[in-house]
């Protein structure tokens, strides 16, 4: 994993954004190095019934959260368009 830096804010909406999907990242880099497993040496150690339904959370953890995350950028995006529209209407340009 790496350092991220935070994202310029925006009255907090763009560094929640970009948080979110750093998260978001952070945690799909997790689940592809679950998915790798362990050392094989290991097997034996491991009750993989109990290691698969932490797996299966996880993944399920990460899916509603990337709906959460798509949810959060399309309102962003709709609050944005918005405001560029009120600020357009305040500030006709002149042709």
């Amino acid at each position: 994993m790496s350092l991220r830096l935070e994202p310029e804010v925006e009255r907090g909406a763009i560094s929640l954004a970009g948080w979110l999907k750093d998260k978001s990242e952070d945690m799909l880099e997790l689940i592809w190095e679950l998915e790798d497993g362990p050392d094989p040496r290991l097997d034996v150690c491991i009750d993989w019934r109990r290691a698969d339904g932490i797996m299966s959370i996880c993944k399920t953890l990460f899916k509603e959260g990337r709906d959460l995350c798509a949810l959060l950028e399309d309102r962003l995006e709709g609050d944005i368009d918005g405001e560029e529209a009120h600020v357009a209407s305040e500030h006709p340009q002149k042709i």
